[in-house]
């Protein structure tokens, strides 16, 4: 007897946003926190390795400079889908982050593969990375009455750089979790983090 387990494994779809969050936004955003989810290594221990996510630039895509303090940038839902607008999302994000325009092009699309986002930098511009790709693993969406929209993603980021050693490429694979919170005002707009 042959064992199908068609439940398991399967790629989740797209995030899909509610009505009063689509359009265009003028954001500012900052780093919130992080958590340690292990219990066996000491949080000291961890932070004696400088490749841990988050301490070098571009290890966190979204939030490509960590110790910056806070970066405005425009963010947008497609009006007709409610899906997010990755490709100039993700650009506008990591540009304002970095500082300059480090962004060549990102490629996505939502209807050949959800979870897969590249983005290629221009090259010679950003140290630790030439090229981030991105793979959704999971995630998850709440909306309540009280117009909170809370959503989630598990990613596997893998990030191509040049090394220390001239001619030998660097690759870093991290995975992390992102989580957003959007709450709609009377006034229409909303507040994130």
């Amino acid at each position: 007897k042959v064992l199908i387990n068609p439940l398991f494994n399967l790629p989740p779809s797209a995030q899909v946003h509610p009505e009063w969050l689509r359009g265009y936004w003028n954001v500012e955003m900052s780093f919130a926190g992080y958590i340690f989810p292990s219990t066996t290594i000491s949080r000291e221990r961890l932070l004696q390795n400088p490749s841990i996510v988050g301490f070098q630039k571009c290890s966190i895509a979204n939030l490509a400079d960590v110790g910056r303090e806070t970066v405005q940038f425009r963010w947008s839902v497609l009006p007709n889908s409610g899906l997010e607008d990755r490709c100039n999302n993700y650009q506008n994000c990591i540009d304002a982050f970095l500082g300059y325009k480090a962004v060549q092009r990102v490629d996505y699309d939502a209807k050949k593969n959800p979870n897969r986002i590249s983005i290629d930098f221009v090259d010679y511009k950003t140290v630790n990375a030439e090229r981030i790709e991105l793979f959704c693993n999971a995630r998850e969406s709440s909306y309540s009455a009280d117009n909170l929209f809370v959503c989630a993603g598990y990613v596997r980021q893998v990030t191509f750089g040049t090394g220390e050693t001239v001619g030998i490429p660097r690759q870093v694979n991290t995975n992390y979790g992102n989580f957003w919170t959007y709450n709609k005002s009377n006034d229409s707009s909303f507040t994130g983090n």
